[in-house]
């Protein structure tokens, strides 16, 4: 499948909002961007690395060395720390989309006649910030944007628009905006991490709490599209429940929402017993998956949205299973026990059997999708 730049453009701007306005951007705590930052929370730094990895995964790229994002049915894992190494050759690893930044791509990139094109991650990185608990500079300031349009290039400035995540609301929330960004081309060295890069450097500037004003970074590389494989996305069914509530308000603290996460095992009401037992997974990023088992493995047969508001869990779902609602308790005689008492009269109580990262015995660790 041909590389999806244009479409990669056009879902950035549909759902992220172009303005300075810290107010206005998309953010923790609404469901579009917890799915875009499904993995947050797990680790140190900031959303910047999962804009690129969730539009990898929503055009159709399997490939789990390179998009860090957990999607169980499709074989994708996420590895803390890696959202912006993984797309960098390592000593065991190839990677041919990776375009280091040299001298003709710089002064290309300068001049508009080359570099990253609209729909490439574009990665910069400056001298390591000051770890403000110990007060020693090792902290990395590695950034990556999605590039949008080239506005300018005349050699010796340009203009991106630029989709990035990573940014921070008035509240403190994680979030992501477009906005433009003005560089430079420098011919003299610029510091990355605690090494002096030689020119040509194409440099944006920054001013970041607690550092110098205009604090450079380089770009030193991305991602290009057209080497990367695509296939065929999540179910446009499926998309569409995030991308019809994309700014819906949501409960998303990891105190509230995590103590419901894992694997249930589904009693089907009305006294129905089925042959082999079905399975709900309720994952990050408000994503829920239902496991069914007919003649071969248990497979994925429906995915679907949903969302917490005190202890009650409501479930709208890809297909035409009517929504589901349960009220979430956990009991703790005769034994400990995480269960959805049912709410809706379609729906069946769940019971909790494994915890994430952990799957039943049963089920293989990757299951297809039906």
């Amino acid at each position: 499948m041909a590389a999806p730049r244009d479409a990669i453009v056009e879902l950035c701007k549909q759902f992220l909002p172009e303005t300075t306005d810290m107010n206005k951007y998309v953010h923790w705590h609404e469901v579009g961007f917890d799915n875009i930052a499904k993995d947050y929370g797990q680790g140190m730094g900031t959303t910047c690395g999962f804009l690129p990895h969730w539009l990898l995964w929503r055009f159709g790229c399997r490939d789990n060395t390179l998009v860090n994002r957990s999607s169980p049915p499709e074989g994708l894992t996420y590895r803390i720390g890696e959202n912006l190494s993984i797309f960098q050759p390592a000593p065991k690893r190839l990677r041919p989309s990776w375009m280091k930044m040299d001298e003709q791509r710089t002064r290309d990139a300068a001049t508009g006649k080359g570099g990253p094109k609209p729909g490439d991650f574009v990665i910069i990185r400056g001298g390591y910030w000051k770890n403000k608990s110990t007060g020693i500079r090792d902290v990395d300031s590695a950034h990556i944007f999605v590039l949008l349009d080239v506005l300018e290039a005349n050699g010796k400035t340009v203009k991106w628009r630029v989709a990035q995540s990573g940014v921070s609301n008035n509240a403190f929330q994680q979030g992501a905006h477009i906005t433009t960004l003005s560089g430079e081309l420098r011919e003299g060295e610029v510091l990355e991490a605690n090494t002096q890069v030689k020119g040509p450097n194409l440099v944006f500037v920054a001013n970041i709490l607690g550092e110098e004003p205009n604090f450079p970074r380089r770009v030193m590389g991305y991602c290009d599209i057209d080497q990367v494989g695509f296939g065929a996305g999540p179910s446009a069914t499926f998309t569409k429940l995030f991308d019809s509530r994309f700014r819906t308000a949501t409960t998303n603290d990891v105190a509230k929402v995590n103590p419901w996460f894992g694997w249930y095992e589904i009693a089907s009401p009305g006294g129905f017993i089925p042959l082999n037992k079905p399975y709900l997974l309720l994952h990050r990023g408000h994503e829920a998956f239902r496991v069914e088992k007919g003649l071969g493995p248990y497979f994925c047969t429906a995915r679907g949205l949903w969302t917490l508001s005190g202890k009650r869990i409501d479930i709208v779902w890809e297909d035409s299973t009517p929504d589901q609602s349960w009220t979430m308790a956990t009991t703790y005689t005769p034994r400990t026990k995480t269960a959805g008492i049912p709410i809706s009269g379609n729906t069946g109580q769940i019971v909790r059997v494994a915890q994430i990262p952990k799957t039943p015995a049963e089920l293989m660790l990757h299951w297809r999708v039906e």
